[in-house]
């Protein structure tokens, strides 16, 4: 087999793998913000109650939290511009390679744009909780300190989940672009 008839095979795969790939974060995207957008009346719901100004504190960081996460994702989204057909091959794939980045970049950083709003808003309506009933005992300490430790391993593990998976998926499928890039580049500079 010679090297264009197996690029070429190889651009066919890449392309397949390119379009499961963009239905991954369409679906991905979707789910985010359907929960996000459900979860606000919830949290303006538990905004508004004078459990404590802590409490309300909480629930407002919530809900501009899941609308932030809405928007973002929408932005993060939008700012891609129209693919190239894949006739135009190089290009495309260049295209990809930057959807690819910004995905591993989107995933890195989900500390502070996915966690820390909700993680924040979480650990005040607990709090707001706390004050509110009197005499802090130890055994009230106590569920407060794990609380906070359960939210924060929570949000360990999803920053965890999204770091491992930018690397083990998305970097593999990203050196896989840029090698079947060279290989396109070579091909046409030996034509």
């Amino acid at each position: 087999m010679d090297t264009q008839s197996k690029s070429g095979m190889n651009v066919y795969s890449m392309c397949h793998k390119l379009g499961r790939f963009e239905q991954e974060v369409k679906e991905r995207d979707v789910r985010e913000i359907v929960v996000a957008l459900i979860m606000v009346p919830f949290f303006v719901y538990v905004a508004v109650q004078k459990v404590s100004l802590l409490w309300q504190v909480g629930g407002w960081v919530m809900v501009a939290g899941l609308i932030f996460i809405t928007a973002y994702l929408r932005w993060h989204r939008l700012r891609t511009k129209v693919e190239p057909t894949e006739s135009e091959i190089a290009p495309y794939l260049t295209y990809w390679k930057r959807c690819y980045e910004d995905q591993i970049r989107l995933l890195q950083s989900v500390l502070w744009w996915y966690l820390l709003p909700g993680l924040s808003g979480a650990v005040l309506i607990i709090a707001g909780v706390a004050i509110v009933i009197p005499k802090w005992s130890v055994l009230l300490i106590f569920f407060f300190l794990l609380a906070v430790i359960f939210i924060t391993i929570i949000g360990g593990f999803v920053l965890w989940l999204n770091r491992s998976y930018a690397v083990r998926k998305l970097k593999g499928n990203l050196l896989e672009i840029e090698e079947l890039l060279t290989s396109i580049k070579n091909d046409s500079a030996h034509s």
